[in-house]
């Protein structure tokens, strides 16, 4: 490995940060296991913890799937660095759909709680709300999957595919709860 690692890349594909080889060899991995130590910890912190018990299966899966993400991201690092010029504009775009398909999957079978899910104020105090709103997040989390698949074939811009759609997915979430929340409690 070069002293000075490529570990973060512009959206034209090249690299444009770097960090020591200790660091490039051990940051994500020391990140991909302090996640996956919180994540299994979040059941016995949530007040809400048998709610997450109605989706371990699912909540689990999450864990696994964010470690495969990380540990995509960390592969993306080595293989660069050791002179495998694969495109982070495809591997990224490509790893993030997986995750916003496995998001959309997810989203039906989360019960409330206070770490998992679309939480906001909104959600969080009824439960109506937070229902429609998962439902809802399902499917713009879905699509947004989707079109980053569809963006792979873009090139450089594949990343737009997967920015565009989730950022305006949350943005609507954000509003379509509260105005929900502002209909169901206003009868």
């Amino acid at each position: 490995m070069p002293d000075d690692m490529a570990i973060h890349w512009n959206i034209m594909g090249e690299p444009d940060g770097y960090d020591s080889r200790l660091r490039g060899l051990f940051l994500t991995p020391a990140i991909m296991a302090g996640c996956f130590l919180f994540m299994l910890k979040i059941p016995k912190m949530d007040s809400l913890s048998h709610n997450i018990e109605a989706f371990r299966k699912e909540y689990e899966g999450l864990i696994w799937v964010l470690t495969l993400f990380l540990f995509v991201l960390h592969m993306q690092i080595i293989t660069w660095n050791m002179g495998y010029r694969i495109s982070p504009n495809i591997v990224m775009p490509a790893a993030l759909a997986c995750f916003f398909l496995y998001l959309g999957y997810l989203l039906p079978h989360v019960k409330r709680n206070h770490f998992i899910g679309i939480r906001t104020p909104w959600t969080l105090s009824d439960e109506r709300v937070w229902y429609a709103t998962h439902m809802t997040g399902a499917r713009l989390f879905k699509i947004s999957g989707l079109l980053a698949v569809f963006g792979l074939f873009t090139g450089r811009y594949a990343i737009m595919f997967l920015t565009g759609p989730v950022l305006g997915s949350l943005a609507y979430l954000f509003v379509y709860s509260y105005l929900l929340h502002r209909r169901l409690n206003s009868l």
